[in-house]
Parts: C-alpha cells; structure tokens; sequence
C-alpha cells in the first residue's frame, strides 16, 4: 500500500475476459489490495485494421469506466504517483 505498484493486462476482448463487469470487477479488487494501476496493451494480432483497434479501445473503455473505483488515465509518468497518491486507479493505453 506504501509503494507505486503496476499491473499489466495484455488480454484482449473475449480472450481473458467477456464482460466489461469482470474487468472493472478485476480493477476494484486490485485497487482494494493495493495494486496503483496498469499497463493495457491494446491492438492484438486479431486487431490488424483502425477500425479493429477502435473498437478494441472503446470495449475497454467502457469496461474500465463501469468500475467503483475512481480512474486516472496516463498521460505523463508521473500520473501514476498522482493515482497513488490520490486514491485512484492508474490505467496506461499501449499498443
């Protein structure tokens, strides 16, 4: 609970997870057991078009934005020190 601790999630829909309930339910236990956020690795091999990756990205979206805990998305480093210390929920997009 003292240290910046990240996670990292490389599944993409339907492979690891069916409903956007058991992602942000995943995100509220992780938060309560002091995980700060995670690495999200959008655009699998079975999103080869912009329109894939879209859609991808919005699923995850919406699944991260159902759950109780507040969400800080990341746009700098030090957003992840903010998330901890601000009670929040980090989520980094890469690709």
């Amino acid at each position: 609970m003292d240290n910046v601790a990240i996670d990292f999630y490389a599944s993409p829909y339907q492979t690891g997870w069916d409903k956007g309930s058991e992602v942000a339910q995943y995100i509220d236990l992780a938060h309560q057991r002091g995980i700060t956020g995670a690495s999200v690795t959008l655009g699998a091999p079975h999103t080869p078009t912009w329109i894939a990756f879209q859609s991808e990205y919005q699923k995850w979206n919406h699944a991260i934005k159902s759950a109780d805990t507040k969400i800080r998305i990341v746009k700098t480093p030090e957003d992840f020190a903010l998330a901890h210390k601000n009670g929040e929920y980090a989520i980094m997009w890469n690709s």
